[in-house]
């Protein structure tokens, strides 16, 4: 089932909550949970317990229901499998009777389905009933999971896992593939023994709970304030042993969750929809704007992400972000000094992974602090230590042992000093760790080196000598930082030391991202990705689940993921990831794009001049696949298909004329050329980049000096000229294609001594002209005019004069009913000297405006889309106007380029929010962008010496 399909049916499905929740008054209040205080005193240390919220729980006996949005999985060829509907449709005919949750919507068990809770050390809970079923709505079916703790016992638990038997799945998944699941999750709650609370039957109980207003509903706010259920999307889990069990997330993860919209709300039924303070389900309240962490066990949210700047990290199979950005991995096993400044040493053990001889692991960590000692070691039955001793701390508890704050959250420890240094340690597989320095003015030293702003220095051995950033480099300091048994803050047991844990042999070799074949590298990008993790962490996710093949580390970066989302400073968004490329040079004529298996594919010229190659960057690992004698100036189009279209001129290697070239991106074979021989369907001179529409390309080109738009596509195994559209006496100045696959035409049409603009709406199946619009006697440049179309098929138009690039104008235009009408338009007129607008070049669509270089100046103008009027500009001193690209993300910020290497980021203000860095000193400036993909923007640099590179940029914002 579609989607959009799934929706209506959940819309249905909450219809009536949604409406209790709107119906909701201020006469009723939740119980408050009480809160213990312990204090004890030993010696001339005082520590201080609070025990968190919980202790009537039991009693209140929360109710957790998840209704199934989809369950899908990636199949190894990383294709996105749908299993709803084979699951709906295998248990259909075994359901029990039809019970009434709420109006409209009934739900019958589906005891074939064996639905259970299985606890962190991988029991299953028999203190909670699970029941799941289908419910019916008007909208259709919909799987449903009810959980119901019985009397006496604990709720539900974030560490917990839902269990279905999904044995008829076997032929479509196997044993250890992910399942993601996409759910509204809804809790009921109430005073056991009331009127509402039927003893013995979870899904009545629910029920009842419901009718009298005493349920929760995950939701956000719509741009009227109104609130609307939530889906989480993309929580992970996996197929286990025994039968195919699918393996679920019961709650959604720490910080809100992955797919979660800023700014997801929670209000209890009982307050009432507008409620000023958001409580935490299944306990007391939380100030409006606290994390919206469905924890069901009375914990407090996990924590805020750390400080935006100076944070740094061990992570992962460890994957270390130094405090000013600097990335590294090691794979050494021993124990290391982290960070250390002053009175403040945080210490970490790196473990084999298993069996491997590969592979490490964060296994424990020990921080000291004013003379003690806070140790957690997941390999213990007792992990968490203070000076030695055990301490048991529940989500929501904490322990201030001479001003040093531990705090356990859901599977979360909180260190805090009392400086306000943050240590975070997120546990599962290994621990995660996080370290944010408090403020400036302290120097420190380790492995996440010294949060100066200077990442020249962070990978800095023991001895004090600086490296430059390599891999090796990385080696070479964590091998420099190892603790010997004096240092060492860990805690050992009897005739163990520091020695125990490590093995200088260790690994026999070092693994990186290009040990994975394409296969593995391809699925595991499509896994990560589904779970919402986004650069600067996608690598570390590929790396750490492609090699392992354990969907736990996926997990783990999808809960890592959502904890660091907006927590990286300036330095750490602009790292770059860069690497020599072979004899050949790219410039601003080399638009890349992405192909289907997240190649960066881009021409270049080859370093003697001899012509030009196509070149296939593979960004996770620097491979490089190339194919000689293409068109350096037409740039590449992929269609639908994965096919990589590209032209081949005559001469340079390769005789006859001037041909298609069409390459399979998964094989690396060219597949099929296209060389007509005929004069009147010859392709010749290529003016733009080849756009796919579906399987089919668009391509610009001009034979005998005719602007000609030409469509290609496939007949069998043939390609062939789906139709031609030529443009008699007029110069091709740009064409753009809609997201409906509309496109348009830009050119020059002469009329004697007079020129004017004409914009053309062609039909892209037949290629006929079905709208023209003419921009009346304004002339143009052809090389400087653009159109480019928005999300909304509104096209934006800049046209400059040929006797004065200074001066021309930009329109607006909307269609509607084949018929091209002009919105708004402005004009630019001036003189670079009188410091005045000139025309923008080469329009891009940012956020909510077109952005683009004034002509002759190095300086940006945005023009908002909606009214045609300025919205700013931007003028920083150093910027060069060399690409005509100006790139933008989601969040409308955009990408330029200053002429010394760096990348400047302004937002949708036009304000300038950082300036980083795109490699180190004597990199050149970025020649080309590319796209945005999962949080990366993809640039090409010019080649220096013959040294040429490549980079990628982590823009996550």
């Amino acid at each position: 089932m579609m989607r959009t399909q799934r929706n209506l049916v959940l819309a249905a499905l909450l219809f009536a909550l949604v409406l209790a929740v709107g119906a909701c008054t201020n006469s009723g209040s939740e119980d408050n949970i009480d809160t213990t205080i312990t204090t004890t005193t030993t010696g001339a240390t005082t520590t201080t317990v609070t025990v968190g919220a919980g202790s009537k729980l039991a009693k209140d006996r929360v109710q957790d229901l998840w209704a199934i949005d989809t369950l899908t999985t990636i199949d190894e060829s990383a294709a996105t499998v749908d299993l709803t509907g084979a699951v709906l449709a295998a248990v259909r005919d075994e359901l029990g009777a039809s019970i009434d949750l709420w109006d409209g919507v009934t739900f019958r068990a589906a005891p074939s389905l064996a639905a259970s809770l299985i606890d962190a050390a991988g029991e299953t809970r028999a203190d909670v009933e699970v029941v799941a079923g289908i419910a019916t709505t008007s909208a259709g079916d919909v799987l449903i999971i009810i959980a119901t703790p019985r009397s006496g016992a604990m709720p539900v638990a974030s560490t917990d896992r839902l269990q279905l038997d999904l044995t008829f799945l076997e032929g479509q998944v196997s044993v250890g593939d992910p399942v993601f699941a996409d759910y509204v999750f809804i809790q009921s709650f109430g005073p056991a023994g009331t009127v509402d609370d039927p003893p013995d039957d979870g899904v009545a109980m629910f029920a009842a709970r419901v009718a009298n207003g005493r349920f929760s509903v995950l939701a956000e706010s719509n741009e009227a304030g109104e609130l609307t259920p939530a889906v989480a999307r993309g929580q992970l889990g996996e197929f286990v042993e025994g039968s195919l069990l699918g393996n679920i997330p019961p709650k959604i993860l720490l910080w809100g969750g992955v797919g979660l919209a800023a700014g997801v709300t929670i209000c209890i039924a009982s307050k009432g929809a507008a409620c000023a303070a958001i409580p935490l389900l299944g306990g007391g309240g939380a100030a409006a704007g606290a994390a919206a962490t469905l924890s069901g066990n009375g914990a407090d949210p996990a924590p805020p992400p750390p400080a935006r700047d100076g944070g740094g990290r061990s992570t992962g199979e460890p994957h270390l972000v130094t405090f000013d950005g600097i990335a590294y991995d090691s794979q050494l096993v021993g124990e290391f000094v982290l960070a250390r400044t002053d009175d403040v040493e945080i210490q970490t053990r790196q473990s084999p992974y298993g069996t491997s001889r590969l592979l490490a692991y964060n296994t424990a960590v020990a921080v000291g602090v004013a003379g003690h000692r806070v140790t957690y070691d997941v390999e213990s039955d007792q992990p968490l230590r203070i000076d030695g001793d055990f301490i048991s701390l529940k989500p929501g508890a904490s322990v201030n042992h001479d001003s040093t704050q531990v705090t356990a959250y859901d599977g979360v420890i909180e260190i805090v000093t009392n400086e306000g240094d943050i240590v975070q340690i997120q546990i599962g597989p290994g621990v995660n760790i996080i370290v944010v320095p408090a403020g400036a003015g302290r120097t420190w030293a380790g492995l996440l080196g010294n949060p100066n702003g200077n990442p020249s220095d962070d990978l800095t051995t023991r001895s004090g000598g600086a490296l430059e950033e390599s891999a090796e480099s990385g080696y070479a300091v964590a091998e420099s930082w190892r603790i010997t048994d004096g240092e060492s803050l860990f805690d050992y047991a009897a005739g163990e030391n520091t020695a125990t844990y490590t093995d200088l042999d260790y690994p026999d070799a070092r693994t990186t991202l290009a040990d994975l074949d394409a296969n593995t590298r391809t699925r595991a990008a499509a896994v990560c990705r589904t779970a919402g993790v986004t650069a600067p962490l996608m690598d570390e996710c590929v790396f750490d689940y492609g090699i392992t093949g354990d969907v736990a580390w996926a997990a783990a970066a999808q809960r890592l993921a959502a904890s660091l989302d907006g927590a990286y400073g300036d330095t750490q968004l602009g790292r770059t990831l860069l690497a020599p490329l072979p004899d050949y040079r790219v410039d601003r004529a080399s638009r890349a794009v992405l192909d289907a298996i997240d190649r960066l594919v881009f021409p270049a010229q080859e370093a003697a001049g001899e012509g030009a190659v196509l070149v296939a960057l593979d960004p996770l690992t620097g491979d490089v696949t190339e194919w000689p004698n293409i068109d350096y100036v037409c740039g590449p189009g992929v269609d639908s298909q994965g096919r990589i279209w590209v032209q081949r001129p005559s001469g340079g290697g390769h005789s006859g004329p001037q041909s298609m070239v069409v390459i399979d991106g998964v094989t690396e074979k060219e597949i099929a050329i296209y060389a007509p021989t005929e004069s009147d369907k010859e392709i010749l001179g290529c003016q733009r980049s080849i756009v796919s529409i579906g399987d089919n390309v668009i391509l610009l080109h001009r034979p005998r000096f005719e602007a000609t738009v030409e469509s290609l596509g496939f007949d069998g195994d043939a390609v062939v000229s789906r139709w031609r559209r030529g443009f008699p006496d007029a110069n091709l100045a740009d064409l753009t294609v809609g997201p409906a696959g509309e496109v348009y035409v830009l050119t020059r049409n002469q009329n004697g001594d007079a020129a004017e603009i004409v914009l053309s709406r062609v039909d892209s199946d037949s290629g006929e002209i079905v709208a023209e619009l003419t921009l009346a006697g304004e002339r143009f440049e052809e090389g400087n005019s653009s159109v480019v179309i928005d999300s909304d098929g509104r096209v934006y138009v800049v046209t400059t004069e040929v006797a004065d690039l200074r001066a021309g104008y930009v329109f607006g235009v909307s269609a509607e009913d084949n018929t091209l009408r002009i919105d708004w338009q402005i004009e630019i007129s001036g003189t670079a000297t009188e410091g005045v607008r000139q025309t923008p070049r080469s329009l891009n669509i940012v956020g909510d405006n077109i952005v683009g270089w004034y002509m002759s100046l190095a300086e940006v103008v945005a023009i908002d889309r909606a009214t045609g009027e300025l919205a700013w500009e931007f003028d920083p001193p150093g910027v060069s106007a060399g690409i005509d690209e100006i790139p933008g993300d989601s969040s409308g910020n955009a990408y330029l380029t200053r002429g010394d290497a760096y990348l400047v980021v302004v937002d949708g203000e036009g304000v300038e929010v950082r300036s980083v860095s795109t490699g180190a000193a004597g990199v050149p400036p970025i020649a080309a962008f590319g796209p945005i993909s999962d949080g990366r923007l993809f640039a090409l640099s010019l080649g220096v010496d013959d040294v040429p590179i490549w980079a990628i940029i982590d823009v996550t914002p």
